[in-house]
């Protein structure tokens, strides 16, 4: 398993440089402090690619120099990604990256992206893809489904994000936002469509 570290790093990069635009020597020099402080973990690499991504290419050595000491292990690496969305992040943005981590810690499954936006509502106004993003040393989304990147960093949520005395609370509105989005998904699916305007439906 080790020797199948340097190609998963160098595969993880080069995706990293081409959607970030990374040069040639920028691509080599994250993949060797990369290499260097992941201890043979391949969870670490991937949390920090996945934050990576996100980051302005300019400040990516710098944001590997901050967590090169840092370990899943430990959730070291979770505490300073906890610290950099809780703390480092503007205005409301904290706000809605605890709700949005809050509800996916008590969901069982990944969720469609439609499903998140009605059970979280943040804002008619906010961008649910950018507070994804805020989060992705947490969440990852794959093919327009909303998960945890492992489910230690779901464990992680569920103990340091979570208030246990407001779970009940939680869970509770919760179903009233799933049975409100069931209701207006039937309403929609029951809507005359064309052909059928001059047809008689059922209420």
């Amino acid at each position: 398993m080790k020797n199948a570290l340097p190609p998963y790093i160098a595969a993880k990069v080069k995706d990293l440089a081409k959607t970030n635009d990374y040069d040639e020597e920028l691509e080599k020099e994250v993949a060797a402090k990369l290499a260097s402080a992941c201890h043979g973990n391949y969870l670490w690499v991937d949390i920090v690619c996945a934050s990576l991504r996100n980051e302005e290419t300019w400040y990516a050595i710098e944001h590997l120099d901050d967590v090169s000491r840092t370990n899943v292990l430990d959730d070291s690496l979770y505490n300073y990604y906890m610290l950099s969305t809780f703390e480092r992040h503007p205005r409301r943005d904290r706000e809605f990256c605890r709700t949005l981590l809050s509800t996916m810690a008590l969901m069982n499954d990944a969720l469609p992206m439609d499903e998140l936006d009605a059970l979280v509502y943040l804002d008619k106004r906010v961008n649910l893809m950018s507070i994804i993003k805020k989060c992705s040393a947490f969440l990852i989304m794959d093919n327009r489904r909303v998960s945890f990147v492992h489910r230690s960093a779901k464990a992680y949520i569920r103990e340091r994000v979570l208030d246990n005395a407001q779970v009940s609370g939680i869970h509770s509105e919760l179903a009233q936002k799933c049975m409100d989005y069931v209701w207006q998904t039937l309403k929609t699916k029951r809507a005359v469509r064309p052909g059928l305007a001059n047809k008689e439906c059922l209420p």
